[in-house]
């Protein structure tokens, strides 16, 4: 952990963790100093969640960008999850002994505004507001709509006397998927400018982790998915035994236009005690081969929701209540409550145009600058476009050159590229995504 590639600044930390589990695991942590001191801190936040989380968390790091790409890792990750799992509880106390926190430890750790917010917006308020009280008390119980309700109560007042946050809510609430990222950027400015409103709000998280049925927190799993042709084996979800308990509901829709020669297409797994085989390529048991997509069981522990791989999480970007597919072949994507997801493997024309439209907007939007002609920019973009577009034989060092140069010419527009560049979604070349990743940096 200590030596994994773009993990030393408190930006790729926090990707890093919203990239490997639920966004609330990174609340408490603090992000700075060297890399040893932050992995012994992570190491310790996942110790005291127990060992299924710690195992959750070893299984989703060979599908991180840090890890996805290097075949030395992926099989030292391998022997450590194997050697994990094989642990008895006494041992893995033994192994992991960090004590729980007392009280006045637990109020003095540090809150991670960003952290909570996405936990806030996307996890707990956003289904609440999309499904309604009577809605997710039907998909997820009553605890459910009694924490929202909480949340809501302690956050709403505090907005209120904000105009622009308080319009920013209201549209929240009518829409979340459109409002959320808006009431995202506000609520992490106001939780790093209120301390006070951020340990209530941290403190009610925590408490109903504490809950029976884990407070209203067990995920509502719901996969939407658009195929044009299925190649392969698809899969919507994969579902162990081990996790089962801990999904309130599980629902696959896929909207397939062709099932090629060969292929197979499943709506959903539910493990049983023993293996299951999905068309002779996936298998659930002690070992999940699903193609390097996301998946649940292997001792995952689905404590609030769990995203896969695919979920768009960086920074404090969530998204809203949907997975979208285009052609696929050999993947399978779950999603908890309240994440939105577009996801396409591979970039084709259309998806790469509506990737850089928001570059071209920001474009368009900018004030005259006498120093730089808007030309010379879309100029820069469009060189960049063009060499994303050729997929894995993209010339990375090109990329990089004219990333460097937008960022001269226009940062605010290179923010918006990178932005978008380094999102794992995409599908852009993981060199050219690792590249994004580093420079975002700059733009800040």
């Amino acid at each position: 952990m200590a030596h994994l590639p773009a993990g030393d600044s408190p930006d790729e930390r926090r990707a890093l963790v919203a990239y490997t589990g639920p966004a609330e695991l990174g609340i408490h942590l603090d992000w700075q100093g060297s890399n040893v001191a932050f992995t012994g801190r992570l190491m310790d936040e996942l110790s005291r969640r127990g060992k299924a989380a710690l195992a959750a968390f070893v299984a989703s790091l060979p599908n991180t960008p840090q890890v996805q790409n290097s075949v030395e890792r992926q099989q030292a990750l391998a022997k450590l999850g194997a050697r994990l799992n094989a642990l008895e509880e006494a041992a893995f106390h033994a192994e992991f002994p960090v004590p729980a926190l007392t009280g006045g430890e637990a109020a003095a750790r540090p809150i991670d505004p960003a952290m909570l917010a996405a936990s806030l917006v996307s996890e707990v308020l956003a289904p609440y507001y999309r499904l309604g009280a009577e809605g997710l008390r039907r998909e997820a119980g009553a605890s459910a709509v009694g924490l929202a309700e909480r949340v809501a109560n302690k956050l709403e007042p505090a907005l209120a006397g904000d105009l622009a946050a308080g319009a920013l809510l209201n549209i929240f609430r009518q829409n979340p998927e459109l409002g959320q990222p808006g009431l995202l950027g506000v609520l992490k400015a106001r939780l790093a400018a209120d301390p006070a409103l951020a340990g209530q709000l941290a403190a009610t998280l925590s408490a109903a982790e504490a809950e029976p049925g884990d407070g209203g927190l067990r995920s509502l799993v719901e996969v939407s998915q658009r195929i044009g042709l299925v190649s392969g084996d698809v899969v919507g979800a994969i579902v162990g035994a081990d996790v089962v308990d801990k999904i309130r509901k599980l629902s696959v829709e896929q909207n397939v236009e062709t099932v090629g020669p060969g292929a197979t297409l499943t709506g959903a797994v539910i493990g049983g005690s023993g293996p299951v085989n999905v068309g002779g390529q996936h298998h659930h048991g002690d070992r999940i081969d699903t193609g390097g997509a996301p998946y649940f069981g292997g001792n995952v522990q689905v404590g609030r929701d769990l995203v896969g791989r695919d979920q768009v999480v960086q920074g404090d970007q969530v998204g809203g209540d949907r997975i979208t597919m285009g052609d696929i072949s050999n993947a399978q994507v779950a999603a908890g409550r309240g994440a939105h997801v577009e996801v396409s493997q591979g970039l084709g024309g259309a998806e790469l145009a509506a990737t850089f439209q928001a570059v071209l907007d920001r474009i368009d939007r900018r004030p005259p600058d006498p120093n730089v002609e808007k030309e010379e920019i879309r100029d820069t973009v469009g060189k960049v476009k063009d060499e994303v577009a050729k997929g894995d034989a993209v010339n990375v060092a090109k990329v990089e050159r004219w990333l460097r140069q937008l960022i001269d010419l226009a940062p605010d527009v290179a923010d918006v590229a990178l932005k978008g560049l380094a999102n794992p979604v995409m599908g852009v070349a993981a060199a050219v995504a690792a590249v994004a990743r580093r420079l975002r940096p700059r733009t800040d």
